[in-house]
């Protein structure tokens, strides 16, 4: 079984077990924002559940790719978590970016987040107006996206964390402040047996630090390497399974 499967079925886990059916079915809606700060321009894509409901508001899922991986390597993500009543936005580094960090994949994500929140409060013209319930918003990122999310757990309002085997190099030590908090954030860390490039020991050094989350999980999926936990095309696939044996991974 890939990895990408058992990703989803721990989710549907997750989900029903904060009390969020799983039998809804939402058409989906699609747009792409650029978000202007001092620094630097964000870039997202946003997909939502489209609805003609009033009162109803919608937890927000904002992931971090791992480093140049691109939005599209997570459509498995989007594809099954949003007609389920979420909002799952994929942005920030997106692109092929060379100098990406995971303190600048947590600075863009919780951009992201503030920006979500103040459209849907602010915007009528948004599509996501009045859908975005700010006391359900969950930071989830892959590689150095998920050590990015663990990052934006520790740091700002975000009241779920799921880290894809997140990890910036082999020594997690540098990473300890920025990783370890006290907050109230529930916790899901998913990592494989078979990841050479951010080994399932970094994964539970994370883990062990979060020891204040009044519910985490640790899942290490049997023979799961690092890029089976993205979903890339044919090309891309080949560039991930290279960096890979670049990292010195041996497969059977």
């Amino acid at each position: 079984m890939k990895a990408t499967s058992v990703v989803w079925i721990v989710l549907c886990c997750v989900f029903s077990f904060v009390g969020f059916g799983l039998s809804a079915s939402y058409e989906v809606g699609t747009f792409s924002v650029a978000i202007k700060t001092s620094s630097r321009t964000v870039s997202a894509i946003v997909h939502y559940p489209k609805t003609t409901e009033r009162n109803v508001m919608f937890p927000v899922i904002n992931f971090a790719p791992g480093y140049i991986f691109v939005d599209s390597f997570y459509d498995y993500l989007w594809k099954k978590i949003v007609p389920l009543g979420f909002i799952f936005s994929v942005g920030g580094t997106f692109d092929y970016d060379p100098d990406s960090t995971p303190n600048q994949k947590s600075a863009d994500q919780i951009t992201l987040r503030d920006y979500l929140i103040s459209q849907s409060a602010n915007n009528r013209s948004s599509p996501i107006y009045n859908l975005v319930n700010p006391t359900k918003t969950a930071a989830m990122g892959h590689s150095e996206g998920g050590l990015g999310s663990l990052i934006s757990a520790a740091s700002t309002n975000y009241t779920t964390l799921i880290d894809l085997t997140g990890c910036f190099g082999h020594n997690p030590d540098p990473w300890t402040p920025y990783v370890q908090h006290n907050r109230n954030v529930s916790a899901l860390i998913l990592t494989g047996t078979k990841d050479c490039i951010c080994k399932d020991t970094t994964s539970l050094f994370f883990y062990n630090l979060i020891t204040s989350s009044p519910c985490r999980y640790y899942v290490n999926i049997y023979e799961a390497s690092h890029c089976r936990f993205a979903n890339p095309g044919p090309l891309d696939s080949r560039l991930c399974w290279d960096l890979e044996a670049l990292d010195g991974c041996a497969f059977d």
